[in-house]
């Protein structure tokens, strides 16, 4: 289930990199304009927030629905990714603590 989009939320990812030249909100989601030619940057960014984003042209996205399931899925991968990192660091230090030294 998609929510709409958050007009404030959108903006601020997308300020991250770059400036807005203008907004409007659509039937089909937020309408968003560019002030540089940077639409592939802001998709890979909003679709990793787990917008939904078609790309009009170099400086037009349309920004549709938040999918949740995605958004989570990817906070889990994120999580997970993370959590397996420390397991292994410590994993390594224990070994290294009962076998003498570092190597």
């Amino acid at each position: 289930m998609l929510m709409s989009p958050d007009k404030n939320t959108v903006c601020s990812i997308i300020k991250t990199a770059r400036e807005i030249w203008s907004t409007a909100e659509t039937p089909a989601g937020l309408l968003v304009r560019l002030s540089h030619d940077s639409s592939e940057l802001v998709a890979v960014m909003l679709r990793a927030s787990g917008y939904t984003v078609t790309e009009i042209d170099g400086r037009t996205v349309l920004v549709g629905g938040v999918d949740r399931l995605v958004l989570l899925e990817g906070q889990i991968a994120a999580l997970t990714a993370e959590r397996d990192a420390l397991l292994d660091a410590r994993r390594s230090a224990q070994l290294e603590d009962a076998m003498g030294g570092p190597f």
